[in-house]
């Protein structure tokens, strides 16, 4: 029984002590407060810009289109009109590929006057510093399921750098998806017209208007042995535009003073009860 007793907890008793070393529990938590301002005054500075982004209309690729258009007629197949909606998603997605593809943002980060400051101030951490930025732009796949489109995301220094160069990398990746797509009609093209001629040389009568040179849709649309290729298309449309963000993404310097604050006034109180106890 007087074991027992021994071992209660006296929740008075404990409440004196506390009291008395309140001083020591606030000069650890406020110890903790400007150890968290510190760290959040020479730590890394991390702004995040983000832009969602969704299949282009057929209006941003109309010289595509038509080229698009142009192949199949080239290839004989005069009894319908090209699917829009389907030409509308073979840019977007060549565009998403370029947009999530480690080595469009790798080759943007080395053409950027961003990285080549960075090495500068560090010239030994090349390496490491490219491949930090790199990881710093995230691409975030549709999610039908959450409703969700598909987002990219650029941490920076700043909130001003961040936006800015969100914005200059869609636009990169958009510019490599145009080159791929384009790369790929005048190979199709080529490829089509070659054949064509094989055939008429083989077979004028079975070769058709096919083997025309050059055949003529219109007047003003001939179809030659190169297609009318155009760099101004854009391979996506803006759901929400980069901006510079309000708030840093991190250090969060109030979460960071709170948390270390709390942190110091428990350490306080157990040096406290336990200064109490050895006295």
């Amino acid at each position: 029984m007087a074991s027992s007793v021994e071992n209660e907890l006296d929740i008075a008793l404990l409440f004196r002590r506390l009291w008395r070393g309140k001083a020591l529990i606030a000069g650890v938590a406020l110890a903790g407060v400007l150890l968290a301002a510190g760290y959040a005054h020479w730590a890394r500075q991390v702004w995040s810009s983000t832009a969602i982004v969704d299949r282009p209309q057929l209006s941003q690729l109309a010289v595509y289109y038509d080229q698009r258009q142009l192949l199949t007629l080239l290839e004989g197949d005069t009894s319908s009109a090209l699917n829009a909606s389907a030409v509308c998603d073979e840019v977007y997605q060549e565009f998403l590929l370029q947009l999530s593809s480690w080595d469009s943002r790798r080759d943007f980060w080395r053409r950027s006057d961003y990285f080549r400051d960075k090495v500068k101030a560090h010239p030994d951490r090349q390496a490491m510093i490219l491949d930090r930025l790199i990881s710093d732009i995230r691409f975030q796949p549709a999610d039908a399921a959450r409703g969700t489109h598909d987002t990219v995301i650029l941490l920076a220094d700043n909130a001003a750098a961040s936006s800015h160069l969100l914005s200059d990398y869609v636009s990169f990746a958009s510019q490599r998806a145009v080159a791929v797509l384009n790369s790929n009609l005048r190979e199709e093209w080529q490829s089509q017209w070659r054949a064509n001629q094989v055939r008429a040389m083989k077979s004028p009568a079975d070769a058709g208007p096919m083997a025309a040179q050059p055949l003529s849709v219109s007047p003003s649309t001939p179809i030659g042995a190169e297609p009318r290729l155009s760099d101004d298309i854009r391979t996506w449309r803006y759901l929400r535009s980069p901006e510079p963000p309000i708030s840093r993404e991190s250090p969060r310097l109030v979460l960071l003073m709170v948390m270390w604050g709390v942190t110091g006034a428990i350490a306080g109180a157990i040096i406290a009860i336990s200064r109490r106890q050895v006295t």
